[in-house]
């Protein structure tokens, strides 16, 4: 058995101990990749998209630009529970609900308190209330527009927490 250069690590190793998980083999015939590396390789290119760095798919091979063919497994992870972009999810997530829970106090007292100020006086072309009409879409529309904000936040912090694990290369 001959030995391969890992891509990623740059050490030789049996050739039954390399995978060759994209395309980029049969063209350079010498870019197989240990498991190992290739999970690494693909976490390490998953928290630089997460810093921001704009990044193709870490599922992609950065050379040939085709997706590994690896059957990958998702886990949640905690070891990202306390990062700085998971408190930065904490803190918008925060932000919205008590914006939503302002908003609702605010529909509250125009539906409630604003028609009691004009039934005790106030004549009829004065400090018109607003109507329920117009008021309750508004509240249904934001209140859709919050569960989308919420779920997006929650989708941005849950991809943060996975963890990628190697399982077959296909």
């Amino acid at each position: 058995m001959g030995l391969d250069l890992c891509r990623f690590c740059q050490q030789f190793d049996r050739a039954d101990n390399l995978v060759d998980p994209c395309d980029c083999y049969k063209k350079f015939d010498a870019l197989r990749v240990h498991k190992q590396c290739l999970e690494d390789h693909i976490a390490e290119r998953r928290s630089r998209m997460k810093e921001g760095v704009p990044e193709d798919r870490p599922e992609y091979c950065a050379i040939c630009r085709k997706a590994y063919r690896v059957k990958l497994s998702w886990k949640f992870g905690t070891k990202n529970l306390f990062s700085l972009k998971s408190f930065q999810s904490y803190f918008e997530g925060a932000t919205i609900l008590m914006t939503f829970c302002m908003m609702l106090f605010a529909v509250y007292l125009c539906l409630t308190v604003t028609p009691k100020r004009h039934r005790r006086g106030h004549r009829r072309g004065e400090d018109k209330p607003e109507d329920a009409r117009v008021i309750l879409p508004m509240a249904a529309v934001t209140c859709f527009m919050f569960v989308i904000c919420l779920r997006k936040i929650y989708q941005r912090w849950r991809h943060q927490q996975m963890e990628v694990t190697v399982v077959d290369v296909v």
